[in-house]
C-alpha cells in the first residue's frame, strides 16, 4: 500500500514536470507567423520618432508599455 501511494506521488510529479515543460516550450515558440522580432531598421525608425516627439525614456517606456505590454523595443514583434 505504501509502495502504491509513492508510485501515484511520484506519477503526479512526473506529470506536473511534463506538464512545466510543455508551457515553458509554448512561451518560447511564436504562436503565429508574425511573432518575428523586429527589424533593426523598424526599430531604428521607432527611435528616430522618439527623439522627434522630444521623449525621455520613462514617457517611452510608459508609452510602450500602455499601448503593447512591452518592457523594451526589443520584445515587440512584427
Amino acid at each position: 500500500m505504501r509502495a502504491q501511494k509513492l508510485l501515484n506521488l511520484l506519477k503526479e510529479e512526473l506529470e506536473t514536470l511534463k506538464t512545466q515543460k510543455e508551457e515553458k516550450q509554448q512561451k518560447a515558440t511564436p504562436k503565429r507567423n508574425g511573432d518575428k522580432p523586429l527589424t533593426q531598421k523598424q526599430v531604428k525608425f521607432i527611435h528616430v520618432l522618439r527623439k522627434e516627439l522630444g521623449w525621455d525614456d520613462n514617457t517611452y517606456h510608459s508609452w510602450l508599455h500602455s499601448l503593447f505590454r512591452k518592457k523594451s523595443t526589443k520584445d515587440l514583434t512584427r
